[in-house]
């Protein structure tokens, strides 16, 4: 099972670009796998800079740790924007970039102007795969209910013309529309909870993906008190990644003490 942190990009003790790289460092150092942003809902209800601009610090702070969102709000941005602003974190991190889905509807406090004309699945759907034509054509076309272009020309394209991707599973029947219409995540995202809930969220998504679903990647996030009291089971319930949630950038020292905890 392999391990990593999440976190709001909060300053700490030290100016926040160098309590970033310090902190990538030492996550990268004692092995951890993935450095992930908080989602878009987590940073709209509390503090916490611009997760995008921060994982780049991040990702040129490092060699190897792969840089993630946990929960991207497809319906809140529009298509070309995010395709560029990903593609552009995907270039500074050479590849390590990975994403992870909200299919939810936004927030009102979230939503742009133009969520109220298309359903939510449509929007979902439309904006990933509106995504993935600019990533990967040279000069891009899609034709959706809420988005189309011809002939687009986007750059940066991510390393791979590509991202892997998960989602979050809260809806079954949404989960299920996305992947008819986009093809199966890489994994998913299980946002704090027990064991039990982690459990049920599984159920959900063997549901939703059909025969094969367990090959998928399991991310179970918890907060990074609770990481060491959980980390047998998580291993136990076949999870692919364990997370530690921060609420603030953790300093190379608590690092040091989160890794030391889970091998107590």
């Amino acid at each position: 099972m392999d391990t990593g942190i999440a976190c709001a990009f909060v300053a700490h003790e030290r100016p926040l670009a160098e309590a970033i790289s310090a902190a990538a460092a030492a996550a990268e150092r004692h092995g951890l796998r993935t450095w992930w942003a908080l989602g878009d809902r987590e940073i709209a209800a509390g503090r916490s800079h611009d997760p995008t601009l921060c994982l780049q610090r991040v990702a040129r702070a490092t060699a190897s740790l792969r840089v993630a969102l946990s929960g991207d709000l497809v319906a809140a941005r529009g298509a070309a924007l995010r395709a560029k602003q990903l593609a552009t974190l995907a270039w500074f991190a050479g590849g390590r970039l990975e994403i992870g889905l909200d299919l939810d509807d936004a927030p009102d406090t979230l939503a742009l102007p133009d969520v109220a004309a298309a359903s939510g699945d449509a929007l979902v759907t439309d904006r990933l795969l509106a995504m993935r034509a600019l990533w990967s054509e040279d000069r891009a076309s899609y034709a959706g209910s809420s988005v189309a272009f011809d002939g687009a020309i986007a750059l940066p394209k991510p390393p791979g013309r590509g991202l892997r991707w998960h989602v979050r599973p809260t809806d079954t029947d949404r989960l299920a529309g996305v992947i008819a219409t986009a093809g199966a995540p890489d994994g998913w995202l299980h946002w704090h909870g027990d064991a039990a809930g982690l459990a049920t969220a599984a159920d959900q998504v063997a549901a939703a993906h059909g025969p094969g679903a367990e090959a998928l990647q399991c991310t179970w996030f918890v907060d990074a008190d609770r990481f060491p009291e959980v980390c047998d089971a998580a291993d136990r319930a076949g999870v692919s990644e364990l997370v530690a949630v921060f609420e603030h950038v953790p300093d190379p020292a608590e690092i040091t003490a989160l890794v030391e905890g889970q091998h107590a």
